[in-house]
This record gives C-alpha cells, structure tokens and sequence, in this order.
C-alpha cells in the first residue's frame, strides 16, 4: 500500500521544519503477510536504493520479516517531501509518502537530525533532535528563542490516484 507520513507540532520562531532527505528516516513497520510487528525499528534515507535480489528492481529499504521470512520494500514516493512550515504550526501537514511491498508503517519515530530556519532572520539550524517530542534553541543574531514543541506524527494510507502539491 502507499502510505502518507503526516507531521504536528507547534514552532516558536521556526518556519521549514525537516528531517533532510539524505538523513535515515526510522519506522516501525508491521509485515503485511504474517501481521507482525518488526521487533527493531527499520531507517533508511529517501536518496539510497538498493538493488532487489532477482530483480531489477530497486527500493529505499529492503528486508525480511524474521517471522515469516517474506521478503518486503519500502519506497519513497518521488517529490512527496514537503517541508513543514510557520503556517502550519499546530496541524497535521504531510511531510513525506512511501510505497510499501510487504510492509505497513505502523509508527514514524523523530530520530535523526532535524534541521528547520528561523523565521526572523532565515538563519539554518541543524541538529535538531526531537526524540524526546520537544525542542528549544536560541538565536543570538534574532534575540530569540527558537522551539518545537509537542511533535506528533500520524500515517495513513491512501489511494494512488491522488496528485501531489510541490512546495
């Protein structure tokens, strides 16, 4: 199925809030064969691909569920990532979708570098970590103090009919 990764927190002072496209993107997945969580969590980047084995093919992740030993892929959907910005701050904003083979994302987890700007003067900060669903930062050039709070995130599944907004 294909599957939509939608992002919620509140920002103070930050605006394009993203996990980078070359960071690892780290998931709980379910296999869709034997209906079991993965006990480890899998990452991958949206930029690496592997090739399949007796395949072509090509995928972001590839593995094997350790119950059924059925082999499953996960993709990145191309031109699906979205940066979150001020605006949305304190609502759901799709951040990033993927075509699963075998697999269901059961859970986004925030670990990995972050990396957002802040919204009065543009300046970069990275290393953001919100493995602990908060944030807080200063800028010395603004005067001000920098945060994410309350991140949450939500996956659901969708149609392949459905077109993408670049941003």
């Amino acid at each position: 199925g294909k599957f939509r990764v939608f992002l919620k927190c509140t920002l103070e002072n930050v605006t394009d809030l993203m996990l980078p496209p070359d960071e690892n993107w780290y998931f709980r997945v379910k296999c869709m064969s034997c209906g079991e969580i993965h006990e480890n969590d899998i990452y991958f980047d949206l930029v690496g691909k592997k090739d399949k084995e007796g395949s072509r093919g090509t995928s972001n992740y590839i593995g094997k569920c350790k119950f059924c030993s059925k082999n499953s892929s996960i993709d990145y959907i191309n031109n699906s990532f979205s940066m979150y910005k001020a605006e949305n701050s304190e609502s759901y904003k799709s951040v990033a979708s993927f075509d699963c083979r075998g697999w269901e994302i059961v859970e986004w987890l925030p670990k990995g570098n972050f990396r957002a700007a802040c919204s009065e003067n543009g300046n970069v900060v990275e290393d953001i970590d919100l493995s602990e669903g908060d944030w807080a930062g200063y800028d010395d050039e603004a005067d001000c103090v920098l945060g994410v709070y309350e991140f949450s995130c939500k996956i659901e599944l969708f149609k392949q009919a459905q077109q993408f907004l670049l941003c």
